[in-house]
């Protein structure tokens, strides 16, 4: 990502969305906008001056680190641990960095997906897909780290938002934005209960909360195929919000 959501560019886009959950206004986020719906429900609006950022450093170098910053209210100072989303506030009672939220996102290694760090794959069940392929991998070609597989999993295969769609269907290739994820379930800000609908072997793509869907990839116009799997979960979820 060019932009990532607790920059001072996205403030604007963060606000709009944390005004959007009260207003119950139905939200469509895509790539940049999947990663600033998660870090808003994450922080419930609130929108962090990371002091170390805006990619964060890993844990280890927290000690170490010059300087912190208490902030106001709503633009609080924190320090940022990539390998897993942590967020750190100063206490100046205790001289101390305390742990205040994680941003349901992490920093991940462009050439496998996962994180830098076992820290930052927490352990929780992976969510068993419903169409299950021999060897999944080998729609993705091997030399191309931001291409992976997506599978519907097992919670979501009554959602209306897979209405209409065959279960050869129930697994697509696409670009993964490079360098940062989605948490996994067991990571996710809990209090959302929000439903995995697709996943790949990195990270959570599409995600559905009420009225809102966040897809945290993007596919190639030349995968027709998989443009019309999207085209059909879109319209599902356009004319859901509709009905309403």
């Amino acid at each position: 990502m060019h932009v990532l959501p607790w920059e001072t560019t996205a403030s604007q886009v963060v606000s709009l969305l944390h005004m959007a959950k009260f207003m119950r206004k139905p939200v469509l986020a895509l790539g940049f906008g999947a990663f600033s719906a998660i870090y808003t429900r994450a922080t419930n609006g609130v929108r962090f001056n990371v002091l170390n950022g805006p990619s964060g450093q890993p844990i280890t170098e927290l000690s170490a680190f010059p300087r912190y910053s208490v902030g106001t209210g709503a633009h609080p100072s924190g320090w940022l641990d990539r390998e897993t989303g942590d967020m750190y506030v100063y206490e100046a009672k205790t001289t101390s960095w305390q742990p205040k939220c994680n941003l349901g996102i992490h920093f991940a290694t462009c050439t496998t997906g996962s994180a830098n760090s076992p820290r930052g794959q927490p352990p929780v069940t992976k969510l068993v897909s419903y169409h299950d392929m021999s060897n999944p991998s080998e729609l993705v070609y091997r030399s191309d780290s931001n291409r992976a597989t997506v599978r519907f999993t097992s919670r979501a295969i009554q959602s209306y938002l897979l209405k209409g769609i065959s279960k050869s269907s129930h697994h697509f290739v696409v670009d993964v934005i490079p360098e940062w994820n989605i948490n996994r379930n067991g990571a996710l800000p809990t209090h959302e209960n929000l439903l995995v609908v697709g996943e790949c072997d990195k990270a959570p793509l599409i995600l559905l909360r009420d009225r809102m869907l966040l897809v945290g990839c993007k596919i190639q116009p030349s995968d027709h195929h998989n443009v019309e799997t999207m085209e059909k979960m879109l319209l599902n979820f356009v004319n859901e919000m509709l009905s309403l």
